[in-house]
């Protein structure tokens, strides 16, 4: 009985052999045929349509260029007709023209410049005793009559503003006694100055002017 068990035994070993070997080869034959199917296109690929073919063998073709880009300012066609003081001058010059003949863009742009005017001088405050230096013509006032009788005395003092020429523009009282205002006023329009002057240019100029009044004996 034990030498029938064993043989048995081998040749069901036997079969379950064959039939891994078969198995196996099997899968080998499959993976074998996809394999060929896989590389046939590339080893025939006159087998292939044309398109197929042509995907597999030519590469595709390079990105067009980007677009040029112009390295010109665009400029809108309307600005001088939007924008009067950017209009172009109507004689060639060399800065803000249209250079002779076809309305270059920097002189529609630019024309010819602002016109720039220089600021006027500001009127300077100078102390009397600087100006009293300065006084050329100096006119004495009269006393009048009714205040010397009055036995009134005194200093007048005056606000002037001294033209670029040195006269006189214009006078205020300050301060002093009534009756001797208008002399001294009278005087001191009279009086002229030199021209004081601010980096080598006449200016105006605002001062004090004291004006005195004694009685004598």
């Amino acid at each position: 009985m034990s030498i029938d068990n064993d043989a048995d035994r081998r040749r069901t070993s036997v079969r379950w052999i064959w039939l891994a070997a078969v198995a196996v080869f099997v899968v080998v034959l499959l993976a074998l045929g996809g394999l060929f199917l896989l590389m046939m296109p590339l080893i025939y690929p006159e087998q292939l349509p044309d398109n197929t073919a042509k995907l597999l063998i030519e590469p595709p073709p390079p990105p067009p260029p980007p677009p040029l880009v112009s390295s010109s300012p665009q400029v809108p066609a309307a600005i001088n007709s939007e924008h009067p003081a950017y209009q172009t001058p109507a004689h060639p010059g060399v800065a803000g023209s249209d250079f002779g003949s076809s309305g270059n863009v920097m002189g529609s742009l630019f024309g010819s410049g602002p016109n720039v005017k220089a600021a006027p001088a500001k009127k300077l405050v100078i102390s009397g005793g600087v100006m009293a230096g300065m006084l050329v013509l100096k006119t004495t006032p009269i006393y009048p009559p009714i205040a010397k009788a009055a036995r009134v005395s005194g200093t007048v003092v005056l606000q002037a503003t001294i033209s670029k020429t040195g006269s006189i523009e214009k006078l205020k009282v300050i301060s002093g006694p009534a009756m001797l205002q208008q002399a001294a006023m009278d005087a001191v329009r009279q009086w002229r100055y030199k021209p004081y002057l601010l980096n080598g240019e006449p200016v105006e100029v605002e001062t004090t002017v004291n004006v005195i009044f004694t009685l004598g004996g």
